[in-house]
């Protein structure tokens, strides 16, 4: 996913992570999808001379990811792992802690909000957290992967479960009733949005109380 205009916005967010804390920024990225972001997230990075470590987790890596990652310019001992593996399982075992996390796999109730239930355990006071598709066709209504045709023989996608609630957006507006974090949109709706948790240093009181 390109997370549109935010690339900017996550790229300088983690470079002021990086000054305060003074080690390689982790960033976890759910749904690679064309890896997109991981070569945006590269490029500005480098060029902000910021130091990270990128895991990218995806039901489907497609090859010519796995294969652009060795052509990439390091100004840093940066670290990419791609990992095909379904989110759920993945966040079920993972103990890091990451400084950014974007969140675009599966576009369904059922899956965001079991990923949103693993956020505390994976995060510190001062991380960002990016969730696409809280706007637009599958904010209220599901989209599982496995029903696509692409997908249909992918043996580690979450079959469809029916659910009365559907969609990112019901998923992601029942975790911000039950949690304490704040939520902010860079651009106009139909753009993704970020979560910060309430006691965020970075950015504190420019985010909007959920």
């Amino acid at each position: 996913m390109a997370y549109h205009g935010y690339i900017c916005f996550i790229s300088n967010y983690a470079k002021t992570v990086f000054e305060n804390k003074k080690t390689p920024i982790k960033i976890l990225e759910i749904g690679v999808d064309t890896g997109i972001t991981l070569f945006s997230l590269n490029n500005n990075l480098n060029m902000l001379n910021t130091p990270f470590e990128y895991k990218g987790i995806d039901i489907l890596i497609q090859p010519h990811i796995d294969i652009m990652k060795y052509t990439f310019l390091q100004a840093n001992k940066n670290k990419i792992e791609l990992i095909q593996e379904n989110s759920l399982s993945y966040l079920e075992k993972c103990n890091e802690v990451f400084d950014i996390i974007l969140i675009d796999g599966d576009h369904n109730y059922k899956t965001v909000i079991k990923e949103l239930s693993y956020l505390d355990n994976i995060s510190h006071k001062n991380t960002l957290v990016v969730c696409d598709d809280y706007f637009g066709r599958w904010s209220k209504k599901d989209l599982y992967y496995s029903e696509r045709e692409a997908y249909q023989e992918n043996k580690i996608a979450t079959p469809k479960e029916e659910s009365e609630k559907q969609g990112v957006g019901t998923a992601i507006d029942e975790f911000l009733q039950n949690n304490k974090y704040n939520v902010f949109t860079l651009f106009e709706s139909g753009e993704p949005i970020c979560l910060i948790k309430k006691e965020n240093e970075i950015i504190g009181n420019k985010s909007e109380e959920s």
